[in-house]
């Protein structure tokens, strides 16, 4: 299961706890966060971009209900190389809870891939046709 976690294309993260704290996340995920260190930390303390967003919210429900979410071309104003200047990108998320049926949750599983070209990409499109 490690080397599935580690090799896959898409940025996963184990959070753990109602504070969400970055157990594991995979190459890929460091990659999106760039010099950022967030192992470790709660996901408010390593990701206050995103605080107003709504993602916290998703994570709250999910670690409430131990109901999966899913979200398809979710829009991020993201912090990628921490230097204070967002952008704007897409995911299509996943936020899967760890637990056995009956028990509370206490892991959550973030599966998220990025789609912020093919949303360009889909727009211009768009442009173009309501062009013509």
């Amino acid at each position: 299961m490690r080397r599935i976690f580690h090799y896959a294309l898409a940025a996963m993260i184990l959070h753990h706890g109602a504070n969400f704290v970055i157990d594991l996340l995979n190459p890929t995920a460091q990659e999106m966060f760039g010099p950022r260190s967030v192992q470790g930390k709660p996901a408010r303390e390593a990701f206050p971009e995103i605080e107003t967003q709504g993602m916290f919210e998703f994570l709250d429900r999910v670690y409430a209900t131990g109901e999966p979410h899913q979200a398809v071309e979710m829009r991020v104003l993201f912090d990628r190389n921490g230097g204070g200047v967002p952008e704007e990108t897409f995911w299509d998320v996943t936020l899967q809870p760890l637990n056995d049926p009956g028990e509370p949750t206490t892991d959550i599983l973030s599966h998220a891939v990025e789609v912020t070209a093919q949303v360009h990409a889909r727009r211009k499109l768009e442009e173009r046709d309501d062009a013509s």
